[in-house]
């Protein structure tokens, strides 16, 4: 799919492109989600624009993800998707070229959404391609916290279920794991058992100390170490 946005005066407007005679040349943003190779070439045809291949943006080298060439200044930055309650990372290309943002992915990413939605009424706070760039990745830090969050919330319910030493039922999933899960009880049994009565709300550990010899009872007859109860 491929999509171009045009700024007038304080309002930034999309368009989606059937057609090559569709693209505008005065295009401040074009992003290709899946681009065909027909698609590639009308961006080449009327920008001048040389996109790099989709099989390239899983490179993790730092000089394959941020580098400068004759066809513009290339980021290549990892989206998070949440797809089923599975997440992952989704390649996202940014170019600048000629006063122009390409971005080019393989999947639909609610940052887009976000940005647009934003930048739709307020263009003027993203007059330049660089600022579009970064106007996206604050999109994409912010639903990143979102997301970091409510995993934060899931962990802490897990964990305390565990060391209270019940099991931790969970009829959502979380990010991490999409179906229900229970916690078994042995697990609390394990934990307990390596620390001893609570002391002013926390578990005291159990400390492994070693028998020694008392000048009175004479040689030690056993050094082995326990336990302290």
């Amino acid at each position: 799919m491929l999509t171009a946005y045009t700024r007038s005066g304080q309002t930034l407007t999309r368009k989606l492109v059937n057609l090559r005679a569709e693209l505008p040349q005065d295009a401040v943003w074009v992003d290709l989600n899946d681009p065909t190779d027909q698609e590639r070439n009308w961006v080449r045809e009327q920008y001048g624009q040389e996109l790099q291949f989709i099989e390239e943006l899983s490179e993790i080298e730092a000089s394959a993800r941020y580098y400068h060439d004759t066809t513009g200044l290339h980021i290549n930055l990892y989206f998070l998707a949440l797809e089923n309650g599975l997440a992952r990372n989704v390649n996202v290309a940014f170019t600048i070229s000629n006063q122009r943002l390409f971005t080019l992915r393989t999947d639909e990413l609610p940052e887009i959404r976000t940005f647009f939605s934003h930048a739709s009424k307020n263009a003027e706070e993203y007059p330049t391609p660089a600022s579009m760039l970064l106007g996206l990745v604050a999109a994409r830090v912010a639903i990143l916290a979102d997301v970091y969050e409510k995993l934060q919330k899931d962990l802490d319910a897990v964990s305390g279920s565990i060391v209270a030493g019940r099991p931790h039922v969970s009829s959502f999933g979380s990010v991490l794991c999409p179906r229900p899960i229970a916690w078994p009880i042995s697990w609390a049994t394990t934990l307990r058992a390596t620390f001893d009565k609570p002391i002013g709300g926390c578990l005291s550990p159990r400390i492994p100390t070693t028998r020694r010899p008392s000048p009175s009872n004479g040689p030690a007859k056993d050094t082995n170490s326990e336990w302290a109860r």
